[in-house]
């Protein structure tokens, strides 16, 4: 559960897309990579699948696909019907690569009315269609990190600040959220996984840093966390257990789950334009600078 690496972008309205080209670099040879619909496009698929890795990536409306065959037979899960079929990926017409497309029947609709989900996937034969939506399904704890990141953790800045700064906030924002996921982890080796998932906030556990850190820098000096720096993992793993068997869980306990309300509230879509900063900034510079040189002229 932890953020490996980070992409920065200063433009607040840039898409995905437009980053993707940093993306693949990162991607290793064995790797599995599971996406959201607007990573799906026959470039990066296909740039995964050259470095020898996999993918398991929604598929976008605009992907096209060329079935090789009609899909097989339905297997029922928790979610969904399940069914499969071998399908060419196709850019203007012509097969870039082949792949698997996984479909699901959902037994209820997503948010947005959605009755279908279809998985495009690279993964070898042997794991069967349930698996790869299972693996997919996953994909939730992405969208929980970035809950945790902005709601416990605070990564979003509420008044306007330049882009470096905001992602200065954000890059201390994702340290710290490492740091929650490791304080998890040992939670959880001592408490056992479901416990820790059903039980354990981390808004509160963030809620605990605040109020303990400044009491601990005044009672601990700088030189008593200095043996901590150089401490192996196994050793730090160790104590960390140590110390997770000693916490209060009560204070660190979840709230209640709310009643579901009977009356949904609607989705607000803002139909104003959305602005970025990034780009508010680099038109002025050029505004400028156009001023500028236009003075200068004889």
């Amino acid at each position: 559960m932890l953020i490996t690496d980070l992409i920065p972008c200063e433009d607040g309205h840039a898409q995905e897309r437009s980053l993707l080209g940093q993306v693949l670099p990162l991607v290793g040879e064995g790797d599995a990579w599971v996406a959201d619909r607007n990573f799906c496009t026959i470039d990066f698929l296909a740039g995964i699948a050259a470095r020898r890795a996999c993918f398991v990536i929604r598929r976008h409306a605009n992907t096209t696909v060329e079935p090789q065959d009609g899909f097989g037979q339905e297997v029922e899960t928790e979610t969904g019907w399940v069914s499969e079929r071998a399908a060419w990926l196709c850019r203007d017409g012509v097969r870039v690569m082949e792949a698997r497309l996984v479909r699901v029947r959902l037994k209820a609709p997503t948010e947005d009315g959605e009755t279908e989900v279809e998985i495009l996937t690279n993964l070898p034969a042997e794991v069967g269609a349930v698996e790869v939506a299972g693996v997919y399904l996953k994909r939730w704890r992405i969208e929980v990190a970035f809950h945790e990141l902005t709601v416990s953790l605070r990564c979003e800045v509420n008044t306007l600040g330049y882009p470096k700064a905001a992602l200065f906030a954000f890059g201390v924002a994702v340290a710290a959220y490492n740091v929650l996921a490791v304080l998890k982890a040992a939670l959880r080796a001592v408490h056992g996984e479901k416990k820790v998932a059903e039980e354990v906030s981390g808004y509160y556990m963030a809620l605990e840093w605040g109020l303990v850190y400044a009491g601990m820098m005044i009672a601990l000096p700088a030189e008593g966390w200095e043996a901590f720096g150089t401490m192996s993992a196994k050793e730090l793993a160790r104590r960390l257990r140590e110390w997770a068997a000693r916490v209060n869980m009560l204070k660190i306990k979840k709230s209640p789950p709310r009643k579901p309300t009977k009356n949904k509230t609607k989705r607000i879509k803002d139909k104003g334009p959305h602005v970025s900063t990034a780009r508010l900034l680099e038109e002025g510079k050029l505004q400028r600078r156009a001023k500028s040189e236009g003075l200068k002229q004889p």
